[in-house]
């Protein structure tokens, strides 16, 4: 028996034992509910993992960009510092209007103490680092996080190459509030510099390819180096309740946002559970947003646009001035609907151009509903008019499962994703994922994941592959 196909089973075991853990705690009485401090410090309001997207904030309006709070490993390697207290609406991914951020956003919720290991034995070796980047966020407004991400995969089949993969992504964060005028608004400079590296094969390799999916199995493979993947600054106006932000941006920070699935990095990895593949998104690359957030009301609209031929790896000015320009629309409404639950809703309509691809646009929904204080099922539809993208037609949606097994930092979800491909001669595919992310200590987070995929795109592949992985994150 292959490496690989042992390398599946396993970590197919591991979700049969988590399963049976889950039900015998739940006809023990639900363990969950226990006394303990530091596992129910946040039953008030769950905060859902947030991601490579829109940091959330109050449904009465964005957050300001420098509120800060524990940032946890949550997310990562990412950097924003916008938090709501335990009395806000869940601060999942996505959750409300968006804010300026960098890369993924963190957790906003970490709850101290409740990882696997604790007290955590890195605390005392790390506290003058930490101590450093308080005093400066605290001092004079600046974040710094750095955060590694590494994912070992092995799939059952494969048509070419190697059946496991091996990457390592890595990432600095920096933002910097400068302003803050509390009649006016806040101003803040934003930097995300990533990279990653294929750890065990030629750096071309790509386990989708081998497997023939048309879907990325692991989004952490960002397929560079490094680069400057973002470099902007955000304005804020009327007491932040509108918010400009221009230069080197990701229009996935502030469109498309959920808050079970949206970041790679902490919660599902293959693509089609981190964003909706029938919208045409270029990549970082020169580009305005404006996001509107009124006070007292739980709706918010954001504008945006950018350079439809970007390429993350360029500062984006050689190819701005080709006139191809990527623009969208997002309306969002986000309230606690008859006591069910935080949800969050949003609508979006989008259209691109570039001279190699045509000209299209296209809609997209992304929802999320709260019930009770920890169940999040979500889902996710896009509709492209002209192959600018991939899939004509894209469906997704799942639970996510927050604070499982009354730990309150770790994540259970499950999703399904399926697209429907313009290119004739490929299989409609559908991509079935399920992940625990176990926080063990403040800096380290284990995630075991599994990925079916029924019928890859590619015909000469075999009818189903299964995916196993593992991800460790390291944030600092």
């Amino acid at each position: 028996m292959r490496s690989s196909t042992i390398f599946v089973a396993l970590i197919l075991a591991f979700f049969v034992s988590l399963a049976t853990t889950a039900l015998a705690q739940d006809t023990s009485g639900n363990a969950a509910k226990t006394d303990d401090t530091a596992s129910t410090e946040k039953l008030d309001a769950p905060q859902g993992v947030n991601g490579n997207t829109p940091v959330s904030a109050e449904a009465s309006g964005p957050s300001s960009p420098d509120s800060t709070d524990d940032v946890d490993t949550g997310s990562p390697a990412s950097a924003d510092t916008s938090t709501g207290s335990d009395a806000d609406p869940p601060q999942g991914d996505g959750g409300g209007a968006p804010t300026p951020d960098v890369g993924i956003s963190p957790d906003t919720d970490f709850v101290k103490g409740a990882q696997l290991i604790s007290p955590d034995p890195l605390e005392p070796i790390l506290k003058p680092y930490t101590d450093f980047t308080d005093m400066l966020q605290n001092e004079i407004g600046l974040f710094v996080q750095l955060g590694y991400t590494l994912v070992f995969q092995g799939a059952s089949d494969r048509i070419s190459g190697s059946p496991t993969l091996t990457t390592g992504r890595h990432e600095l964060i920096i933002k910097w509030t400068v302003i803050d005028i509390p009649e006016v608004g806040t101003g803040t400079f934003g930097t995300f510099v990533e990279g990653a590296r294929v750890l065990d094969h030629n750096s071309q390799s790509s386990l989708a390819d081998n497997i023939g999916s048309s879907f990325q199995v692991n989004s952490n493979q960002v397929g560079f180096d490094i680069a400057v993947a973002e470099l902007w600054y955000a304005q804020g106006f009327f007491k932040d309740q509108v918010t400009i932000t221009i230069g080197k941006i990701d229009q996935t920070v502030y469109f498309d946002a959920n808050r079970i699935a949206n970041d790679e990095t902490i919660q599902f990895m293959s693509s089609p559970l981190v964003n909706n593949e029938a919208i045409a998104f270029p990549d970082q690359g020169l580009g305005a947003v404006l996001t509107a957030a009124p006070d007292g009301l739980p709706v918010y609209v954001v504008l945006g646009g950018g350079d439809a031929n970007a390429s993350v790896t360029e500062a984006g000015f050689n190819t701005i001035d080709d006139g191809d320009f990527f623009g969208a629309v997002e309306l969002g409404y986000s309230e606690n609907i008859g006591g069910l639950g935080e949800g969050n809703y949003r609508v979006m309509g989008w259209t691109t151009g570039t001279d190699d691809s045509g000209h299209g646009s296209g809609v997209a929904l992304s929802f999320d509903q709260g019930i009770g204080d920890y169940i999040v099922p979500f889902f996710r539809y896009g509709y492209a008019d002209q192959p600018v993208v991939d899939f004509r037609h894209f469906v997704s949606g799942g639970i996510g499962i927050e604070s499982p097994l009354g730990r309150a930092n770790d994540l259970l979800a499950f999703g399904v994703a399926w697209a429907d491909p313009f290119d004739p001669t490929l299989n409609d595919e559908t991509l079935i994922e399920i992940f625990y992310r176990l926080q063990v200590t403040s800096n380290f987070a284990v995630t075991p994941d599994l990925q079916i995929i029924i019928e890859p795109a590619d015909p000469a592949a075999s009818g189903t592959v299964v995916v196993g992985g593992i991800r460790v994150q390291a944030t600092f």
